[in-house]
């Protein structure tokens, strides 16, 4: 529960009003938001950033 706490605090004071979390996380980015949480950064939580813009064939192959 303090780590769902620590989430909503965050968002509600730094959000933008009517954002919504997903919204405020891709606005300022996931490494931006891990830090504001105060986690600290690890060779196991590091954020790969993924592009999704691939065709059918690779969609099919990745699924």
């Amino acid at each position: 529960m303090a780590a769902v706490k620590k989430i909503i605090d965050v968002w509600k004071r730094e959000a933008q009003p009517g954002e919504r979390l997903g919204d405020f996380i891709d606005r300022i980015g996931i490494d931006e938001f891990m830090n504001k949480l105060g986690i600290p950064r690890t060779r196991h939580n590091r954020c790969e950033e993924t592009s999704w813009n691939f065709g059918v064939r690779q969609f099919i192959t990745y699924m």
